[in-house]
């Protein structure tokens, strides 16, 4: 009877060690996704609200203004984007001045034009918007796309009157926290299903 038994008893262990290892590996993976976004979201906005203002208004007026790129205070701001840039791992560090249906890049140009994706229409729709209210925004956008899969934050320089005068836009590439997570979650489970089939072996 015992004999019988036994194997019905190993089935029922592998089963409610399956299921274990998948609910714990799961739970595990979400909390620690949750909080590094989070992190990293918090990252993005604190930095790039901190490069905005920190911009002197003068300085940026002069660099928006014709031939401003041949400035003293262009070459400064370049050398203190690549500074900031080398110094905080951020993917790209731009000054940027939007309208209804384009970007300007002053500084550090990502693209020249938008794409097609509708990611990066709906990303480009909500900056817009954001910035004819004088405003930057209060969360990262996340795209991903061919571009890669990024946080961006936007934060505008304002003017004496409080207009949007243009913006930062710090971007973060996410893709080796993302890969973390899918490693992490892999080797739960490897070491899990490892640990059910050795039991599983010795009953």
């Amino acid at each position: 009877m015992k004999i019988k038994l036994l194997p019905k008893f190993i089935l029922s262990l592998g089963v409610i060690g399956v299921i274990l290892t998948i609910s714990i590996s799961l739970f595990s993976y979400r909390s620690s996704r949750s909080y590094l976004e989070n992190l990293y979201a918090q990252r993005v906005m604190t930095n790039s609200n901190s490069i905005a203002d920190m911009m002197s208004v003068s300085d940026v007026k002069k660099i928006l203004a014709e031939g401003g790129d041949k400035t003293e205070e262009y070459s400064e701001m370049v050398t203190l984007f690549n500074k900031l840039k080398k110094d905080g791992d951020v993917t790209y560090l731009s000054l940027v001045v939007p309208d209804e249906d384009s970007v300007h890049f002053y500084i550090d140009a990502l693209v020249e034009e938008l794409g097609d994706d509708p990611a990066d229409m709906e990303k480009y729709i909500t900056i817009w918007n954001q910035y004819q209210q004088n405003k930057g925004v209060d969360h990262p956008l996340v795209t991903d796309n061919s571009y890669g899969y990024n946080y961006t934050g936007i934060s505008v320089i304002l003017d004496e009157n409080g207009k949007a005068l243009a913006e930062i836009q710090y971007i973060l590439d996410m893709k080796e926290v993302r890969n973390y997570l899918n490693s992490f979650l892999i080797n739960m489970l490897l070491i899990s299903f490892c640990i059910i089939a050795v039991t599983m072996a010795a009953y």
